[in-house]
Order: structure tokens, then sequence, then C-alpha cells
């Protein structure tokens, strides 16, 4: 109906779930599609295998909902950092981490602000290239076992034991 919120997003009279989507997703063309919510640790986020769906497809999709997730982290660890709270080790590791990948993606802070409110603030047809290279990049280490370059190695490394711990936990299930 017109007017209802799905995931965060108006829906018009002569919108569908698709239309309402399609900024916030990326695909692979007859392959597979992740679309984001407004908000990814408030509501799903929809990965759909399509028709020439191959055994890339879900790790490629898993590689930009892994980032989306990275971002979204490390943007609330640096509200909270500005705000005056001491991070662990952990959370120093994932803001370093993620400048050294926002770097590899050429999205490099300005005088007025830093590399994630950098791209924090680009529209999603700006982060679309840049999605898609890192989606590439997980999809290569996964299946070679490179990352792009030593600084993203443990960046990779954690995405792997991520993906490990979901298979085993659908796999337990």
């Amino acid at each position: 109906p017109s007017g209802t919120d799905v995931m965060g997003i108006k829906r018009t009279k002569d919108s569908t779930l698709g239309d309402m989507l399609k900024d916030k997703s990326y695909s692979q063309e007859n392959r597979g599609q992740i679309s984001f919510a407004n908000d990814i640790t408030q509501q799903a986020s929809i990965i759909s295998l399509l028709e020439k769906a191959d055994l890339s497809t879900i790790s490629h999709e898993l590689g930009h909902f892994f980032w989306e997730m990275r971002f979204d982290l490390a943007s609330k660890i640096t509200g909270r950092q500005v705000s005056g709270e001491d991070l662990t080790p952990g959370e120093k590791s994932i803001l370093q981490d993620t400048n050294k990948a926002l770097e590899w993606l050429g999205v490099d802070p300005t005088p007025e602000m830093s590399a994630l409110d950098h791209w924090s603030s680009l529209d999603p047809e700006e982060k679309r290239p840049l999605h898609e290279k890192l989606a590439r990049a997980h999809e290569a280490y996964l299946f070679e076992g490179k990352a792009p370059n030593i600084e993203l190695l443990h960046m990779f490394q954690t995405f792997r034991a991520w993906l490990t711990n979901v298979y085993r936990t659908l796999t337990q299930s």
C-alpha cells in the first residue's frame, strides 16, 4: 500500500519493493544481487541468487554485505571515539583496517572530513564501482588466497573467518 514503510524506505503509490531498494542495491547481471536497508543493524539486507548464479555469486554478494557491515561498524565506533569514549584495541584495529581499505579504494580524507566520512557522503551510484571492486577482491581472496595488498590481508582474513562462522552456523541449524 501507498505510504508503507519498507526497510526504512517510504513506498509511493506506484513503486514496487524492487524500485524502493534499487538505489541501495548492488548486482551482478543475472547472477546475484544484494539490497541494503537504511540501517543494516535494524532491518534485513536481502541477497537474491538469480538465474545464472554460480559458486562465486554468494561469495561476491556476502563480500558486499561484509563491507557494508564493516563501514557501519566503523562509523559507530568513530562516533563513540568523537564523544570521548576510550576504544578497545579491537575497535582501534577495525578503524585502522577500514581506513586502509578506503585508501586502497581511493577514498581519501579531506581537510574537512575523514576518509570514512567521505565514504559516507558518497551517494549509492558513487559507491557502486568501489563496492564492486571490494566484492571482486573478496571473491578472488576466497578462491585464490591472495589479498590485493599486504595492508589489507588482515581484513581479508577477518572476512574469511566471518564467512566460515556463517557457514558453520547455517550447517549446524
